[in-house]
């Protein structure tokens, strides 16, 4: 079985492996994925995965959140990424010391545009499979 950190990442929602759909996030609708923190990490990035790119989207950003709703975490403006497509790493303002626990990742599209869209567990138009990985001689697929 594959782990998040053998593809770079503390936790993950679910394998990229078996994104199998994409979802048009709604202007100004945030999107909540949950994580969980099995051990203390700094966290310093949050990632996403486009599958189809939006157009001149405008007030987008994305954010880490206790579970209990708390704001952690916020990006700066995240428009120019969601106008391409494939594997997102989005820099949090601050590095942050987190406990082990639930947490969310926030994703906010706030339109102005045609928006991305985003893979998620449910055939993606770009593959997802081998998100973060950057060693050709040890990508999965």
């Amino acid at each position: 079985m594959t782990t998040p950190s053998e593809h770079g990442f503390h936790a993950w929602a679910f394998d990229p492996a078996l994104a199998t759909g994409q979802v048009a996030p709604v202007d100004a609708e945030i999107y909540l994925i949950g994580i969980k923190l099995r051990f203390p990490r700094v966290v310093s990035n949050v990632h996403a995965f486009v599958s189809v790119a939006g157009a001149t989207v405008t007030a987008s950003f994305a954010g880490l959140y206790t579970d209990a709703g708390a704001r952690l975490g916020v990006t700066a403006s995240i428009n120019t990424a969601l106008e391409t497509t494939g594997h997102k790493t989005f820099a949090l303002t601050s590095a942050l010391a987190c406990d082990p626990g639930f947490y969310y990742i926030a994703l906010l599209s706030g339109g102005g545009g045609t928006d991305c869209q985003l893979n998620r567990s449910a055939a993606p138009t770009v593959f997802s499979g081998n998100a973060g990985l950057t060693d050709v001689a040890h990508l999965r697929f």
